[in-house]
C-alpha cells in the first residue's frame, strides 16, 4: 500500500494545506499555524500536536481566522512568560510546557548546566534561574538561524536580568573536536554527512566533545545534561570519559529506532525513565546514576 501523500494525511486528521510562496498554512476550522515550506519534514509532527503549538504564542486575525506566523525568524508574545519577548526560528513550545519538561531535571543552586542544541534560548534562561549566580549554563547549537535566535535572547534576557551566567557555543557536539561535514536537511537543522549521506549541500561546521567544552570552561563539576538533538546523539553520547567522570543527569529524547543509545548510557551506570504527562507526544526520557 502506498504511503498518502502530505494533503490527505493532513486531511486524514481534519486539516487543510495550502501553500502561498514559500509558506504553508495548516488549518483547522477557524484556526491556522503558517510555516516555511522548508519545514514540511516536521508537518505530520505538528498535525499531530496542532493544539500544543498553537497555544504558544498570541495569533493575529488573518481573513477570519486566528493565525500563528512560524513562517520566519519572528519575535514573538510567548503565553504565561513575561521576562521579555522572545526570538524564534520557527515553531514554539508553550512555555509552561517546556518549564514542565525542563523540572525532571530538578536544577539546583549552584549547579553546572548543559543545553546542547540550544535552539532559541528559553530553556537556557529556565536553567539560568534556576542555578543562580553560583552555577553556570553552557548553551550549545550548531544551526546559523537557531544561533542568531539564542544569540539575541540571551542578550536581551541578561539586559533586563540581575544574572550573568549563561555561556552561548555556536557548534555541534561531536565525538571528536575540529570541524564536521554538515548538510542542510530541509528540515531548519544540520544532519552530519555521516549519516544522510550527500544528497543535501555541505558545509564545515566547528565541533567539540562534551569533555571539551568542559575542559575549555574549567568546569569541576557538570551536573545536568539535556540533549535536544534528534540525530548525533549516539557521537554526542560516545564520549564515555566525560559521562563516567562528571555522571550529569540526562534529559533527553529516545525514538524507537535509538533504543541502542540506552545500552550506551547503561554501560555507564545509567539507569532512566519515562516523562510522564506531557502535553505533546514525545519519547523523553531521564537518565541519572
Amino acid at each position: 500500500m502506498m504511503e498518502p501523500t502530505l494533503q490527505e494525511y493532513a486531511i486524514s486528521f481534519g486539516f487543510s494545506l495550502s501553500h502561498i510562496n514559500q509558506s504553508i498554512y495548516i488549518t483547522k476550522e477557524n484556526q491556522t499555524i503558517i510555516i516555511n515550506s522548508l519545514y514540511s519534514p516536521k508537518i505530520k509532527k505538528i498535525l499531530k500536536n496542532f493544539d500544543y503549538y498553537f497555544s504558544a504564542i498570541d495569533g493575529f486575525n488573518f481573513m477570519g481566522n486566528e493565525t500563528i506566523n512560524f513562517s520566519s525568524i519572528s519575535q514573538h508574545k510567548l503565553k504565561n512568560y513575561d521576562v521579555f519577548q522572545p526570538y524564534y526560528p520557527s515553531i514554539a513550545d508553550p512555555y509552561e510546557d517546556l518549564c514542565k519538561q525542563n523540572q525532571n531535571l530538578n536544577c539546583q543552586d549552584g549547579e553546572n548546566v548543559l543545553d546542547v542544541g540550544a535552539y532559541a534560548g528559553i530553556s537556557s534562561v529556565y536553567f539560568s534561574k534556576k542555578v543562580g549566580k553560583n552555577g553556570k549554563v553552557i548553551s550549545i547549537e550548531p544551526n546559523t538561524n537557531n544561533f542568531e535566535c539564542l544569540n539575541k535572547n540571551i542578550e536581551i534576557y541578561k539586559s533586563v536580568s540581575s544574572l550573568d551566567n549563561i555561556s552561548i557555543i555556536k557548534a555541534a557536539v561531536w565525538s571528536e573536536s575540529g570541524f564536521v561535514d554538515f548538510a542542510s536537511d530541509r528540515n531548519l537543522g544540520l544532519s552530519p554527512v555521516k549519516i544522510v549521506g550527500n544528497k543535501y549541500s555541505k558545509s564545515k561546521v566547528q565541533a567539540y566533545t562534551l569533555s571539551q567544552i568542559a575542559n575549555d570552561y574549567n568546569l569541576k563539576s557538570v551536573d545536568k545534561l539535556k540533549i535536544n538533538s534528534s540525530i548525533s546523539k549516539a557521537e554526542i553520547l560516545s564520549d564515555g570519559d566525560f559521562f563516567q567522570t562528571f555522571k550529569p543527569t540526562i534529559l533527553t529524547e529516545i525514538k524507537y529506532d535509538e533504543k541502542d543509545l540506552v545500552d550506551v548510557l547503561e554501560k555507564y551506570g545509567y539507569k532512566h525513565s519515562p516523562v510522564q504527562d506531557l502535553k505533546i507526544d514525545l519519547p523523553l526520557y531521564i537518565f541519572s546514576i
